[in-house]
């Protein structure tokens, strides 16, 4: 039988508007009866069997049928054509209020704004060429900038494919935004900026959805009418949905950049002019906000990470109000922009309707110039009401849960809206951003931040969300509660700076920050470019100026205020040994401020962003990177095989044999020392994985994989450094050893080296064949190709000359590497040919098959340097014991260093007994002295403070370890006193890990509301307590999961006494608790 019928269609339109009406039909002839749409253009496509019609909607409101028949069959749809004042009217559909818009159900609100409020929040300087073309362009022009909300928006043209002229080429110049485009104004034209290609044929802004109303011929020309282009082989590419993406972002970014511009210039006559183009500009973004608040299925929709053919490509957009759930459908939806951006234009628009507020609400000409671009409004009342329907239907978009963003954005886009709205009555809007939204601002800070400041994040841009965010709250909240006296309590919405971390968290961005300018990697987080040589001082400042300067006020913390001031002064802070044990990241630094090398380490986990990074080590010397991490993918595609692979970093690694996980594990540090000329670091870390458990599949499992490290940053002659790094892997299956070194070429000496077919993971594994692998550890392997075996796996050196910098080279020292083939490999950008890659590296693998049992070690000596060596010798060490390893190194300045380990404990070099670890510096032999133990006997939590009956001779600067045996977290004394039956300890970060209010109860089992961290077991031998003053004992946490984004499940090992609604708190350390701490002997 013949098909007949309207795949879809608009439940609402607005009148005027144009959509497109997906008929599917056998045969193009059919007899359509149209009504009182107007046809703009049509569309046949073979491979869908369907006729695409564009199609006008009449400027009249009414309820329209549009009807097709084709032969015998024939079909209809009704569309509800409105005018902008009638969808602006609340109604009920499927029980839900339209629009949505604050508060919901109220048709119209009187404007509570008496002021202008927001000139506390800092605008950038405007481009000059921005300016000039929002301020010289038409009205006409200006109003047709931002794309109508009827054409769809994605975010990636073809993420596999890339160009349909020159293919992955095209990921030369990125992988995410490679595309050229002109937005000032925008012609919705994509232009390739390898092969030079224009995309699409047609011309949408002339109608032209078809490519028939060109020259070309539209069966062979590439025609995207928004919902992209498909060629041949069915590959999608959607060119004019982003292209509409970032034309309505740049559009923002005018809103921005005129309101920047309009603050410049005052409030005289010289700024009515850029003001008036301002408040046009609010009008025309309100128009569309307004509409998608009564229309939601032409809202953005979902974020996804490549290009996707979906539902909307062959029919289209979803109707979320006809879902089962109306309002959980539109979660992560997003308004015009996508979820993530969805809480920045919101503060975009907020700063610019302030701006404008005095001007907007009686100046009659801003009207007339509205209404001549065909917006329904009639007076400066009408003006203003329309604009704050637009704020107030944002905010609403977030109370929905449409803007998901970097926490705690979706939070400060609903406070800036009652800011500058200036609204008393926003509690239904408070409680929801400090009890239901994804920010969970009544836990923030306790329960988002590590003890030591640190969120769990990527670091950089990822994190510092997080980190200014924390600050920019607390002066939202101060600045609404000024502005609404008595209207919102302090007791139901208090400060975000009560917890005893808050300090912390300005101060620890500063503290992973190397060589002035860069900061250790970790993650998807930004930051200088891996490849290249940083860029200008930063004095280590990665917070945003403002946040610092809130936190500095808010937070009346000593070291926090001395900071703010020296980086105001553009002076570098003198730091030392960083070890952020929270978040699991420490630096080695040599001396100097700032010092000019660094070597970092991750040894923890995060919940965002997060990469295999586990024991990731990183090194930078004089602004160049010698050892560093890929950072921010080149895709979403890629990231998982590649820039987010464990083979990409310089780590190790054991597969565990039918286990396939993209988690990495934690760790722990176990020593640390500090002193002139030398930072060392030693650390043990485990694979940890969910789901092993058959019967109880969230729990969290340590695999039998162990891993331990020894980092040493030792300073040789003037300013030269090297880099001791030892490593030990045992348990899993194959165990690994991989470093990409500098960005460049490799010469191996002392050994030879032959071809070898295939990629590092295999011989018979070609480049990019990550599908079929002997196990999914090896996807990154398998994109490292043009391999060479070395003839031993140790005793040799090999040296990397930099590619960017003729200075720059690195030689590696190969001490020893049990039982490895040694391999090296080029290490290029997936996506595209190697020749296409702004990178490429020579990766060497260390590669262990088979060593379920046994343990392997990989000990190298890594100089960094810009000039000649500063080395003569260096030499291994025999010990008895196999797990030990020393090395000897002789600098051309006569300075001799011996560095001794044993990770097993006690053993002998060359029939001379040693402990754990040795170092022998010119005239100095640092030992370390047996451990000493001691007992919690009293502490305080908010004081941050313990009472140990022990630890004779601990002082300001030593580091101890709490429940060695248990999480065995490690801390640094700030202060010590003596006290009756032993030492008063002032620790450096607070013991409490978070909070949460018990929802169900049941025995041992309790669930919490609200999310306490607990990825990789990190909440295991922690403790629950019912209070932080009277519980000092607590119950030991056995397991902790988080069921969802709402919720934290504890498993204890004895029923809590605690009710329904009832806070637990967790932390790391009780009353009773063993502490200890290792002295270091200096001889």
């Amino acid at each position: 039988m013949a098909r007949c019928d309207f795949a879809w269609s608009p439940r609402l339109l607005q009148c005027g508007r144009t959509t497109r009406l997906p008929l599917r039909v056998d045969t193009p002839d059919v007899n359509l009866d149209l009504g009182s749409f107007t046809e703009v253009d049509r569309r046949w496509s073979d491979k869908q069997r369907t006729l695409y019609l564009y199609v006008r909607a009449p400027l009249s409101a009414g309820d329209e049928v549009v009807s097709a028949q084709s032969g015998s069959q024939e079909a209809s749809t009704t569309i509800g054509v409105r005018s902008l004042e009638q969808i602006r009217q609340p109604i009920t559909f499927r029980e839900t209020t339209y629009p949505r818009r604050w508060p919901l159900g109220v048709a119209s609100t009187p404007s509570t704004k008496r002021g202008q409020v927001l000139h506390d929040l800092p605008l950038a300087p405007p481009s000059a060429e921005a300016v000039s073309f929002w301020h010289n362009c038409d009205d006409a022009t200006l109003w047709r900038q931002l794309p109508v909300a009827e054409l769809p928006r994605a975010h990636f043209v073809n993420c596999h494919q890339g160009c349909p002229g020159c293919g992955t080429d095209v990921f030369t110049h990125s992988g995410f935004y490679p595309w050229v485009r002109n937005h000032l104004p925008g012609d919705f034209k994509s232009t390739c900026p390898e092969c030079g290609l224009v995309f699409p044929d047609n011309d949408i802004l002339a109608g032209d959805f078809s490519g028939a109303h060109s020259d070309l011929d539209p069966r062979q020309s590439i025609v995207d009418d928004g919902f992209g282009y498909v060629d041949e082989e069915g590959h999608l590419f959607l060119f004019t949905a982003t292209y509409c993406r970032d034309q309505t972002r740049a559009f923002g970014a005018g809103v921005g950049v005129m309101a920047a511009h309009a603050r410049q210039l005052g409030t005289g006559p010289e700024g009515e002019e850029a003001r008036r183009r301002l408040s046009l500009m609010l009008l025309r973004y309100a128009e569309e906000e307004v509409y998608l608040a009564a229309v939601p299925q032409f809202r953005y929709g979902p974020t996804l990470g490549t290009e996707l053919l979906w539902q909307w490509t062959t029919t289209g957009q979803t109707d979320w109000a006809s879902e089962p759930d109306p309002v959980a459908a539109l979660y992560r939806m997003g308004s015009q922009r996508y979820c993530i951006d969805t809480p920045y234009i919101t503060e975009t628009l907020a700063i610019a309707y302030d701006t404008v507020w005095p001007m907007l609400r009686e100046d009659q000409q801003i009207v007339e110039r509205a209404r001549a671009c065909g917006l329904e409004v009639g007076s400066p009342t009408g003006a203003v009401e329309l604009v704050e329907q637009m704020l107030r239907s944002l905010l609403q978009v977030h109370l929905d849960g449409g803007a998901s963003s970097n926490l705690p954005r979706v939070s400060e886009g609903v406070l800036v809206a009652l800011r500058v709205l200036q609204r008393g009555d926003g509690h239904d809007a408070l409680t929801w951003i400090y009890d239901e939204g994804p920010d969970e601002l009544r836990v923030f800070t306790s329960n988002d931040f590590f003890p030591d400041g640190t969120p769990p994040e990527a670091t950089g841009g990822y994190n510092n969300i997080h980190t200014n965010g924390l600050f920019a709250l607390e002066h939202h909240l101060r600045q609404l509660k000024a502005d609404q006296p008595g209207a919102y309590d302090e007791q139901q919405f208090p400060s975000m700076l009560a917890d005893p971390r808050a300090a912390r968290v300005a101060l620890a961005p500063h503290e992973i920050s190397m060589t002035g300018g860069a900061y250790l990697g970790f993650g998807d987080g930004g930051g200088p470019a891996v490849q290249s040589p940083q860029g200008a001082d930063t004095f280590h400042a990665p917070l945003a100026p403002r946040a610092l300067a809130w936190a500095a006020q808010y937070t009346a913390d000593a070291a926090v205020a001395r900071l703010h001031e020296t980086v105001m002064s553009r002076q570098f802070v003198s730091q030392g040994m960083t070890i952020l044990d929270g978040v699991g990241l420490a630096v080695l630094r040599s001396a100097g401020t700032p010092e000019h090398a660094a070597a970092g380490i991750v040894y923890g986990d995060t919940s965002g962003h997060r990469h295999q990074d586990l024991l990731d080590v990183q090194l930078w010397v004089k602004g160049q990177p010698f050892l560093s991490d890929l950072g921010y993918p080149q895709s979403w595609a890629s990231r998982v095989r590649w820039e987010g692979h464990w083979a990409t970093h310089n780590t190790v690694w054991a597969t565990v044999p039918g286990v396939s996980s993209d988690l990495a594990g934690r760790g722990r540090v176990l020593r640390s020392i500090e002193m002139d000329g030398l930072q060392l670091i030693e650390i043990e870390a485990a694979r940890w994985i969910q789901g092993a458990d058959d019967e109880n599949p969230s729990h969290w499992t340590r695999t039998d994989v162990r891993f331990r490290r020894l980092l040493a940053l030792l300073q040789t002659d003037e300013d030269g450094v090297v880099l001791i790094d030892f490593s030990r892997v045992q348990g899993g299956d194959e165990h690994f050893r991989l470093c990409r070194g500098l960005e460049g070429e490799l010469e191996i000496l002392d050994a030879t080296t032959t071809p070898r077919t295939g990629t590092l993971a295999a011989p018979d594994v070609e480049r990019g064949e990550d599908e079929s692998l002997r196990h999914t550890d090896h996807r990154g392997l398998a994109w490292m190709d043009e391999v060479e075996e070395v003839a031993q796996a140790d005793g040799w050196c090999g040296r990397w000359r930099s590619r960017r910098n003729d200075e720059a080279e690195m030689d590696m020292f190969v001490l020893r590497a049990s039982g490895a083939q040694a391999l090296t490999g080029r290490a290029t950008a997936t996506m595209g040919t190697p020749e296409s890659s702004t990178y490429s590296y020579r990766t060497v693998c260390w590669r262990v098959p088979e060593r379920t049992q046994e343990m392997s070690h990989f000990d190298l000596v890594f100089e960094p340097r810009l000039g000649p060596t500063k080395l003569t010798s260096v030499q291994p060490i025999d010990a008895q014991d196999g797990s030990a390893i020393g090395v000897d190194i002789h600098t051309c300045g006569s300075r001799h260093l011996q560095l001794r380990w044993s990770p097993e404990g006690e053993t002998s070099f060359a029939g001379q007994p040693c402990g754990a670890l040795r170092i022998d510096l010119a005239d100095k032999t640092i030992v370390t002295g047996t451990p000493c133990k001691a007992t919690i006997i009293g502490l305080d939590r908010e004081g941050v403070w313990i009472d140990v009956d022990g630890l004779v001779g601990i002082g300001v600067g030593d580091r101890l370890i709490i429940n060695p045996e248990g999480r065995g977290r490690n801390y640094r004394v700030i202060d010590c006193q003596a006290v009756d039956g032993g030492q008063r300890l002032c620790l450096d970060v607070t013991s409490i890990l978070g909070r949460s209010r018990v929802e169900k109860l049941e025995g041992t089992q309790l669930l919490g509301r609200y999310t306490v961290f607990t990825r990789t077991g990190y909440l295991q031998g922690a403790r629950l307590c019912a209070d932080l003053r009277g519980d000092t004992q607590g119950i030991e946490i056995l397991q902790a999961w988080n069921p969802d984004g709402q919720h934290t499940q504890f498993e204890l090992l004895t029923t809590p006494d605690l009710g329904v609604n009832e806070w637990g708190w967790v932390v790391d350390y009780v009353v009773g608790d063993t502490v200890v701490w290792e002295p270091i002997q200096v001889e």
